[in-house]
């Protein structure tokens, strides 16, 4: 029958400047250079709404969470936009609390500095006294000054000739597929739907009124502002769409309670502006970027240290329509694909300055002669090559709507005791993958090996490009990559 008490410290007892931010506690400057060093605590003792965000059964740390504590590191530091945060893997809220760390880097030559945001949990079950284990990197990104146009007032509200959609009973739908929002992440209020904008109203609950001054932006209310995008989220039942990336992040005003939101969609990512309820701008982000994933990768992990991972390759779910829109391919033509064929880049960019219509997809297939297969040469050529292509058609604006589909054969090893046939092909297949991470939703891959079924391939580039994500195609079945555990070295 006690109430629950929570033990506070003062951050100057402890040698630490006050961050005043709910879930910091404290910050320090790093005695060798200009980085900055931010400490707090996350409970759902001190923060019961944390507790209501459970996806896939775990109680996760929203994506708008850890960018408001980007944000409010950018503002401890003097850096004002986050150009960029990338999500590396999600915070699972113990029921005990995890201890969270932010620093800041110092400057570099254009006063950019990084950001990264890592966790630890009190104990390591299995480790010896005194082994705190490893941090987890959640987060990593940039801070910048860099000037950007002004914020805009908000017009009329909402847009004339906008189409109010139904969004009654979506929280019930939604916890039904994995997403089991709380009160205070329940906050959409009303969509409209003009082409392929959304419009939206969303609000926090009248008890985190008094707290959302605390915040740059209150995550409950940032994450609703993206749950428009769930309205047809029952179209996609085995999968669950998160956050995965937000570039250009600015806030115009603090602790909003309301705001009326503007989500512009291109492909896996969207725009996203909001105003208060009188039309100030509150909140601009450039990009947000959207990861589907399945509940068996959100799962909570024991406290023991992780082992390794390795790669294993999965079956995944195929993509029956084909993405609308003219294909075209350089080279010679793709058995089992319906695309335009083009000698090379200089043959399209001619092609494309007497008039012709860009290509939404652009395939670019890659194979090595066999008589090179064993050269060395034949890599380093094959790397240099491609990153030339790929470097001149992100330059070309004219192909600034279109997505890039490396085909490769035999590039990957899938099966097991599968060989990697191409070394080369694998080379340029990691190239691209680093293109993809810097570029999200512009490529996609897919290796094939062997013959396949009228229709296979043409399917698995459908599925290569929704996915957003490496796919394989081996005897009639589509496969994708997923990291898994290896025994913790505590129980070998």
């Amino acid at each position: 029958y006690w109430l629950a008490t929570t033990p506070t410290t003062d951050a100057t007892h402890l040698g630490l400047t006050p961050v005043n931010h709910p879930l910091l506690g404290g910050m320090t400057r790093l005695a060798d250079g200009d980085g900055l060093l931010l400490s707090g605590r996350l409970s759902a003792r001190t923060h019961p709404w944390l507790a209501q965000h459970l996806i896939a059964g775990s109680a996760l740390l929203p994506g708008s969470a850890l960018v408001d504590l980007a944000i409010a590191a950018g503002d401890r530091a003097g850096l004002g936009v986050l150009r960029e945060l990338v999500l590396a893997k999600p915070l699972h809220l113990p029921d005990e609390g995890i201890r969270v760390q932010l620093t800041v880097g110092t400057p570099d030559d254009s006063g950019e500095c990084s950001v990264t945001i890592h966790s630890h949990r009190d104990t390591a079950a299995d480790g010896p006294p005194g082994d705190e284990g490893e941090w987890t990197l959640h987060a990593s990104g940039v801070l910048s000054n860099a000037d950007r146009p002004g914020p805009v007032e908000q017009g009329v509200w909402p847009p004339p000739g906008a189409r109010p959609l139904a969004h009654e009973g979506l929280y019930e739908r939604l916890t039904d597929l994995g997403y089991d929002y709380g009160s205070a992440f329940r906050g959409l209020q009303a969509v409209w739907e003009s082409g392929t904008d959304l419009y939206a109203e969303v609000a926090l609950p009248e008890e985190l009124h008094e707290q959302a001054a605390e915040y740059g932006i209150h995550p409950a209310l940032l994450d609703a502002a993206l749950h428009a995008l769930l309205l047809d989220a029952a179209d996609t039942p085995d999968e669950l769409r998160l956050p995965f990336s937000y570039d250009g992040v600015a806030l115009h005003a603090w602790g909003a309670t309301r705001l009326r939101v503007h989500l512009s969609t291109k492909n896996n990512s969207v725009a996203l502006t909001a105003t208060d309820p009188t039309g100030q701008p509150v909140l601009s982000v450039d990009s947000v970027t959207m990861r589907s994933v399945t509940a068996d990768r959100i799962t909570t992990r024991a406290a023991a240290p992780d082992g390794l991972y390795r790669l294993v390759w999965q079956p995944i779910q195929t993509t029956d329509s084909t993405p609308a829109g003219r294909w075209a391919v350089l080279g010679s033509q793709v058995a089992g694909l319906t695309a335009v064929p083009y000698q090379d880049l200089d043959a399209l960019d001619a092609a494309l300055a007497a008039g012709d219509p860009a290509p939404n997809v652009l395939v670019l297939p890659y194979r090595t002669a066999d008589e090179q297969l064993d050269a060395a040469a034949a890599t380093r050529n094959a790397v240099r090559e491609m990153l030339e292509t790929v470097q001149r058609a992100l330059a070309d604006e004219r192909l600034g709507a279109a997505t890039f589909l490396l085909l490769t054969n035999s590039a990957v090893g899938v099966m097991p005791g599968e060989d990697v046939e191409d070394l080369p092909a694998a080379a340029v297949h990691g190239l691209m993958r680093t293109a993809a991470s810097e570029h999200p939703g512009r490529f996609a891959l897919l290796d094939i090996h062997g013959d396949h079924p009228a229709g296979a391939i043409d399917t698995a580039a459908a599925t290569a490009l929704s996915h957003q994500l490496p796919v394989a195609l081996r005897d009639a079945t589509l496969y994708g990559p997923h990291l898994t555990r290896t025994p913790s070295p505590h129980h070998t």
